[in-house]
């Protein structure tokens, strides 16, 4: 069902309004740059996770696979540790 005008006034008015304010913009932003930090960190587990088990799994039967693996573990930690060093970074510490 839509809005009617008064609806969407009352709406239009609510946007810009916190649109406006500063501290509600700087907490959305805040939030959405945790949220992906916390991505990341969990993307870098992951791949470290995968590497290891590639490595572990096919190291003995290719040592490309076994090299593969090492090198995606090395990626993981790096972005793990990456955006552990951003948000030291961006909280002062």
């Amino acid at each position: 069902m839509p809005l009617s005008d008064h609806e969407q006034r009352i709406l239009n008015s609510l946007e810009e309004s916190l649109e406006s304010d500063p501290h509600f913009v700087g907490t959305v932003e805040a939030l959405r740059t945790s949220l992906r930090r916390r991505q990341m960190r969990i993307v870098g587990v992951l791949t470290f996770i995968v590497g290891l088990a590639i490595m572990v799994a096919f190291f003995t039967q290719s040592v490309v696979a076994g090299i593969l693996g090492v090198a995606m573990m090395l990626g993981g930690s790096l972005l793990f540790v990456e955006t552990l060093n951003r948000q030291s970074r961006w909280s002062g510490r």
